[in-house]
């Protein structure tokens, strides 16, 4: 049972090992339609490329890899491994179900410093990548989970929330408002329109809708004197 100070943790991935992963690819996403992520798979030799992450996750024992991101149905990351160099090994088995652990599980932290939360050795106030390169050195004999956070980024979506309106309130103001001819009030209207409508209202019917809702607009003073002599001429025959 969860405790209510404690966050509750999304999964962010989990990952296998396998012996072709072409093969397992291929299997994931025609038959379960998960979504290759970058529409390929990575092949990470340590000669070509020493400096990336992986081999500083995996350590040194590690020199070639084979990769492949998909995501599945829910937005879970599947992770599937092709140990090249040291070389894949077989359980021997198909199916050993009391047979416990699995390769690693990986969770989405609220925060960069409830890394230090999994074990000891990872800083209260590690980076995602630290976390990353820590994560694996847990002592096998105490879990068989290797727990990897990634730091809150979620500010960083509402910025650029914030100055896409900036920069493009005056530019959609011209386009809804301007050039559709309304003023403030056939305005709310039109929107008011809109979310009635859902999906199935655009806002060029929208717009037309409130324009049939608003009051005729006066351009001139004769115009306006006009109308007031239709209205004095109806109001006496009345």
């Amino acid at each position: 049972m969860t405790s209510p100070q404690v966050a509750v943790r999304s999964l962010n991935h989990i990952a296998v090992s396998v012996p072709n992963i072409k093969a397992v690819v291929k299997w994931y996403t025609e038959v379960l339609g998960f979504k290759l992520i970058g529409d390929r798979i990575l092949r990470i030799k340590r000669s070509e490329d020493p400096s990336n992450a992986v081999f500083h996750i995996f350590g040194e024992g590690l020199n070639e890899v084979h990769m492949a991101y998909l995501a599945t149905g829910n937005e879970d990351g599947f992770e599937v491994f092709e140990f090249v160099d040291p070389v894949y090994k077989a359980n021997g088995v198909d199916f050993e179900y009391n047979r416990g652990g699995f390769f690693h599980i990986c969770v989405t932290s609220s925060t960069a410093s409830r890394c230090s939360q999994f074990h000891p050795c990872i800083p209260p106030r590690s980076t995602r990548r630290e976390c990353a390169t820590r994560a694996p050195q847990l002592p096998r004999r105490s879990t068989g989970l290797a727990f990897t956070a990634i730091e809150n980024i979620g500010w960083k979506y509402y910025l650029l929330y914030g100055i896409f309106n900036f920069a493009f309130v005056p530019i959609i103001w011209y386009w809804y408002v301007e050039t559709a001819n309304l003023s403030l009030e056939p305005v709310d209207r039109m929107f008011e329109i809109k979310h009635a409508g859902g999906k199935k209202m655009d806002w060029e019917e929208a717009t037309r809708l409130a324009k049939l809702d608003a009051p005729p607009t006066v351009e001139s003073s004769s115009e306006m004197d006009e109308m007031v002599m239709a209205n004095h001429v109806e109001s006496v025959k009345d």
